[in-house]
């Protein structure tokens, strides 16, 4: 039974100037071009690390919403078919469209109890 819901409401960030020093950006496209280079050479070697690291990104992910699970449990879940989906379809497009989001919201939530009516959708209210 429920008893208890926390609630985090993340700052508001739509005023920040984000602007990124040319020294960063440099180091980003750097490590941008080195990561194109090693895909390039060893991509169907490394290939197999694609798994982990998709589960290393939904427990980082996971982070944020104050939900901790291990890289075990979350290999288990949708999060990791709706980041594959998201990965082909940027990897496709060029871009990840609106539709792609709504697409992997819609696997990962589907079968959650209480979540059916919002799978797949822009929310309206506080998950």
């Amino acid at each position: 039974m429920l008893e208890q819901i926390e609630v985090t409401i993340p700052e508001r960030i739509a005023h920040l100037d984000l602007a990124i020093p040319g020294v960063i950006a440099e180091a980003l496209d750097t490590a941008a071009r080195a990561v194109a280079s090693l895909d390039a050479v060893h991509g169907p070697v490394l290939s197999a690390l694609s798994g982990l690291l998709l589960r290393t990104e939904s427990v980082a992910s996971s982070k944020i919403e104050n939900f901790y699970a291990s890289a075990s449990a979350v290999a288990m879940v949708a999060a990791s078919h709706a980041m594959e989906s998201l990965i082909a379809a940027v990897t496709v497009s060029r871009s990840i469209e609106l539709e792609d989001l709504l697409a992997a919201h819609r696997s990962m939530m589907t079968n959650e109890p209480g979540e059916e009516l919002y799978a797949g959708r822009i929310r309206d209210m506080q998950n």
